[in-house]
């Protein structure tokens, strides 16, 4: 499986729910490609403007065909001026490893500098790894690891020392390729 993982950055606060509906419109194009399996956009707990999109597909070249069509290529052009930036966060990692639960309300999500293995025990609804996969030296021979929390205070518990990254998000929305659920209420 390939995860494509976004991070767009609102210029204002204010235009969450318009971001988030965008989003959704591009999750249900999304579903009617092949290998599409699934996408959900987070929002930061200690940054609500910083929203993290993570898509997954059956593979890689699932994900560039959709890429580079004619619908995704409109999509991108026809963004709202304002709305949002995107941020580098290393975009296409393949799975190595998953236990437990790939959906929930609270996801930590690290980048580490070498293997990560799984998180378990109590309080985590479940675990996957990835591998970065593409060209920014950043995150050659990164990790990524995204742990699902039955508690948002698990993270702030045991902060990861060694990661590039280690921070909390909360699921606004999610896609699957046959459904689609809201895990948060938007405010």
């Amino acid at each position: 499986m390939n995860l494509v993982q976004e991070m767009p950055k609102l210029l204002t606060l204010a235009r969450l729910s318009e971001a988030v509906e965008r989003l959704s419109g591009l999750f249900e194009m999304m579903r009617r490609q092949p290998g599409f399996l699934s996408a959900e956009v987070l929002q930061n707990v200690a940054s609500p403007a910083t929203l993290l999109v993570l898509h997954a597909w059956r593979d890689l070249a699932d994900w560039q065909t959709y890429q580079n069509s004619p619908e995704k290529l409109a999509f991108t052009a026809g963004r709202s001026e304002g709305l949002y930036d995107m941020v580098p966060c290393g975009m296409n990692w393949r799975s190595l490893q998953a236990d437990g639960a790939r959906e929930g309300a609270m996801l930590r999500r690290e980048v580490v500098r070498a293997e990560a293995p799984l998180h378990h025990g109590a309080g985590i609804a479940g675990c996957q790894t990835f591998v970065y996969q593409d060209d920014l030296p950043a995150y050659q021979g990164c990790t990524l690891r995204l742990t699902r929390l039955r508690d948002a205070a698990l993270s702030a518990a045991d902060p990861n020392r060694a990661a590039i990254v280690d921070d909390l998000y909360e699921s606004l929305v999610l896609v699957r390729a046959s459904a689609v659920s809201e895990p948060a209420a938007l405010s």
